[in-house]
């Protein structure tokens, strides 16, 4: 029918994004949750996490990330329960251009990586290829090549189930 039975309020910082958002359900002025974002002084660390009913304390999904002097995330460490226990962690690399080259999770954040994905790139910055591997062991499950035209318009889409050359 078109209308939202949430009211929201929003605050924004100079750089467009989202530090804040309070969410009352049944707009009876009573917020059920709130959202926090806080930047580091020098913008290379980002923290988020929610309140259940805005009374100011971390309840949930307390999130940290890390950026490069490039503005690239390095690093998320994901904190479920706002314990100081972090229970996922992720890291990223990137090329000299800002392209993602690899990700890597840790599900538990002990130094066991549990999946890695790697990704190679065109001189035009397009992607070519795409692969994951799953158990971090060096073989890939899963594998996705793109083809460009001069002009850099996809062309093909290739998926390779099991990264043996054969599209499947």
């Amino acid at each position: 029918n078109g209308e939202t039975s949430d009211c929201l309020d929003m605050a924004y910082d100079r750089k467009g994004r989202l530090i804040y958002q309070e969410t009352d359900s049944n707009c009876d002025g009573i917020p059920e949750i709130c959202y926090f974002l806080e930047v580091s002084s020098l913008a290379r660390e980002e923290r988020t996490w929610s309140d259940r009913d805005c009374d100011g304390n971390k309840d949930f999904n307390c999130h940290t990330h890390w950026f490069d002097p490039k503005g690239h995330k390095t690093d998320t460490f994901e904190d479920h329960d706002c314990n100081g226990s972090n229970d996922v962690c992720h890291a990223y690399t990137y090329d000299e251009r800002g392209n993602e080259l690899s990700y890597a999770l840790d599900n538990n954040c002990d130094l066991t990586i549990e999946s890695c994905q790697e990704s190679t790139y065109n001189e035009m910055d397009r992607m070519t290829s795409f692969m994951l591997d799953e158990n971090c062991d060096g073989v890939n499950q899963s594998c996705r090549y793109y083809e460009y035209d001069s002009w850099g318009y996809l062309l093909k889409n290739i998926f390779d189930s099991d990264c043996q050359g054969d599209p499947d």
